[in-house]
């Protein structure tokens, strides 16, 4: 034990020395990397700048714009980069090794702005578009010749908005945001010219009414693409934007119109200028296929009266007799040589019958055609006078909704007082039925009956054309459900010689209405005192708004006889007393213009008186609107009747005037006048050493002027009584007809 002792005292003894040998090191100087990035111009810094060290790792400075690495060893090396989108820093960094101090780095940023830039084309030629407007919040600026454009200055960080713009140019895109991303950013954009159209139609009368619902069709000359087309207005007028490049074919179309061209050339021709100057005029025609009624009733007799106003090109006339339920009998062809008439029997055609009634259906070779159905009543057979006298010209077949007055009573101061009227309705759809509704209207306006029902194909209804038990002014609407349907609307007047209304002692008068679709503006018809008549103008309103009108009545002498300023209720009538401004056996014509086209109606009512206080006859003459220089008619010189041929310059200046009457002799009867301003004159057709006509005969008559639309005609074919009948004053019948 004791040896043992020993030798560890031993050990022990010798590890002191050894411990003394391996003792430690002083440790290694450590110093700090740091640093701030400082903005330009001034001692702030820049926060959320990226330092990085591929082996140190990375930093963001702070609000201060501070960073730090820490504590390191000396020589401890480094290789430091600074960063931040949207700024420039210098230096950009900063490499070296841990001396004996501090490592302390520095720099400046400084803030970028970038740019948008870009060119605008013309993508039909691809060159640049020159004087581009480029805007939006990103600034403005315009393109140069060669379409390039610069905005600078912007914000990296913020997104802009951009807009192009060019008159007449259509650009893809004109607009759209850029995001700048702190980056220089191209904004490309491209179009092609385009050019707006605009102008107006109207008719070729002496005011130049709007023609409303007129469509213009554009075709381009190579790409259909380009095609546009276009509607007028209530105004006439029309407009169409973004029209291409190129040559146009500009065509005008309305049903039963025919248009001139007031612009040069055609091909119209487009390239990125605006053209506002393109204007056409129209005049209506009748369509060439034409529908009339007649009736077997009453003992009525009519003659079928084909004019043709062609001076160069004859006229064949293909007539088929319906019946009242549409049956057709076989047809009948006949010609017309050129400024010729015929009357044809129509109680003589295949398929009349006494007490019933029908249609006529008559197709023309061309639209140079006028006349209509002339109906008499004689007495009777042992009886050389008329009960009444009347023709229905041609007018075009309507659609939609129509119009058609109606009237029981007679002016104050006659005996007797009973007027009948019947409204005739003709569906004219040649395979379907169709369904109609007649709305019945007081004279103020108020929808006091209401009739509806279904016509089969050519089916005719006649109805008490006056509200039952209601008002005895009025106006009667007809609409059909399907708009597109034609039909005849008219309403026969019959004036009874007793005071309960019934014919019982004959008839004293008959004309018609015929129903109409208003269109115009502006109206006229002739005002007369002859033989002392009384003459009533009736104006209705077909419209649901109140209509503005002024009616004006002027004399012969072209002396403006009256101004009445008024306003038509919706769907309402009234009447004015032209009798009362004329002196006696005094004519003249009557003007109406109304706030608006499309809603006015109206006619010119004469009422002639016997010595009896009964009514000798009476007539109306629808108000109507003329149109172009030429106007056709005819005389009539049968049954001793006189004629009158009425001619008013509806102009502010005096207007020449040239009839011209192929006569009996095989040569033209030429008569000119010159008509002061807003003057008429009386011509009597009649005195035939004059204007070489002949009794018993007929035959067409043309009238001309300088100015489109300068004069209103009327032939008016009058009847006197002789004695032991009646007076040579008092008229057997008066019979207006169409010069137009």
């Amino acid at each position: 034990m004791k040896r043992l002792f020993a030798l560890l005292a031993v050990f022990t003894a010798a590890l002191i020395p050894v411990t003394e040998v391996f003792a430690e090191d002083p440790p290694v100087p450590q110093h700090e990397i740091r640093g701030k990035i400082t903005l330009a111009g001034g001692p702030a810094g820049l926060s959320g700048v990226t330092v990085s060290d591929p082996v140190l790792g990375n930093r963001t400075t702070n609000s201060a714009g501070e960073f730090s690495y820490g504590l390191h060893d000396e020589g401890t090396p480094y290789n430091i980069g600074f960063s931040k989108p949207c700024y420039s820093i210098s230096p950009s960094g900063a490499a070296g090794t841990v001396g004996t101090g501090d490592v302390v780095l520095g720099a400046n940023a400084t803030e970028l702005t970038y740019s948008i830039s870009g060119t605008v084309t013309n993508s039909e030629t691809a060159s640049g578009v020159a004087g581009v407007s480029v805007g939006g919040s990103a600034g403005s600026t315009t393109t140069n010749a060669s379409g390039n454009f610069t905005l600078s200055g912007l914000d990296g960080h913020l997104s802009y908005s951009l807009t192009f713009s060019k008159s007449n140019y259509v650009l893809n895109p004109s607009s759209t945001s850029v995001s700048m991303s702190c980056q220089n950013k191209v904004v490309n954009s491209a179009g092609y010219q385009v050019a707006t159209v605009s102008g107006r139609i109207y008719m070729r009368d002496h005011d130049q009414s709007p023609l409303i619902g007129a469509v213009l069709d554009f075709t381009h000359d190579s790409n259909p693409a380009f095609n546009k087309q276009a509607v007028t207005d209530t105004n006439g007028e029309f407009e169409i934007t973004q029209v291409r490049n190129g040559d146009y074919e500009v065509e005008v179309t309305k049903e039963l119109h025919v248009f001139r061209e007031l612009f040069e050339p055609n091909p119209l021709h487009v390239e990125g200028v605006d053209i506002t100057d393109v204007e056409v005029d129209a005049e209506p025609v009748l369509d060439t296929k034409q529908f009339v009624l007649w009736n077997g009733f009453i003992n009525i007799y009519s003659y079928l009266e084909l004019i043709n106003t062609s001076s160069t090109e004859s006229l064949t006339a293909t007539i088929t007799l319906r019946d009242i339920e549409g049956n057709a009998y076989p047809p009948i062809q006949v010609a017309i040589s050129p400024l010729d008439k015929l009357d044809l029997a129509v109680n003589e055609m295949q398929g009349f019958a006494e007490y019933t009634y029908g249609m006529l259906e008559i197709d023309f070779s061309h639209h140079n055609f006028d006349g209509g159905i002339a109906y008499y009543r004689q007495q009777s057979s042992a009886l050389p006078f008329y009960d009444f006298a009347f023709l229905v010209p041609f007018a075009n077949r309507l659609k939609g909704t129509a119009y058609v007055t109606y009237n029981k009573i007679n002016p104050p101061g006659f005996l007797y007082g009973g007027v009948l009227n019947w409204v005739s309705v003709v569906n004219l759809h040649p395979t379907q039925a169709k369904i109609f509704t007649l709305n019945q209207y007081d004279r103020n306006g108020v929808l006091s009956n209401v009739i509806t029902g279904d016509l089969e194909p050519f089916e005719r209804i006649d109805l008490p054309g006056f509200i039952p038990g209601g008002d005895e002014l009025g106006m009667n609407e007809v609409v059909a459900q399907d708009p597109d349907t034609p039909f005849i609307l008219a309403n026969m007047r019959y004036g009874a010689n007793n005071p309960d209304g019934n014919p019982t002692e004959g008839y004293s008068f008959g004309f018609p209405l015929l129903g109409v679709s208003p269109s115009a503006k502006v109206i006229h018809a002739p005002i007369s005192r002859g033989s002392n008549a009384l003459n009533y103008v009736e104006l209705a309103n077909g419209s649901s708004q109140p209509l503005p009108v002024t009616v004006k009545m002027f004399g012969n002498n072209g002396v403006l006889l009256a101004t009445i300023p008024d306003t038509l209720q919706p769907h309402a009538q009234k009447h004015y007393d032209a009798s009362s401004v004329l002196p006696p056996g005094g004519s003249g014509l009557v003007r109406v213009e109304a706030a608006n086209g499309g809603a006015l109606l109206g006619q010119s009512m004469y009422y002639f008186i016997k010595s009896n206080g009964r009514i000798a006859s009476m007539y109306g003459s629808p108000l109507r609107s003329s149109y172009t220089n030429k106007i056709q008619g005819s005389w009539n010189l049968y049954l001793n009747m006189s004629n009158w041929l009425r001619i008013f310059n509806i102009r502010n200046v005096a207007t020449p005037v040239t009839l011209r009457i192929p006569n009996q002799f095989g040569g033209m009867t030429v008569k000119n006048y010159t008509l002061a301003p807003r003057s008429g004159i009386d011509l009597g057709l009649h005195e035939t050493y004059n204007y070489g006509t002949q009794l018993n005969a007929y035959g067409p008559l043309e009238i001309e002027t300088p100015t489109d639309g300068a004069v209103f005609t009327e032939m008016l074919r009058l009847r006197n009584l002789t004695p032991p009948w009646g007076s040579p004053t008092d008229p057997d019948f008066a019979m207006p007809t169409y010069v137009r």
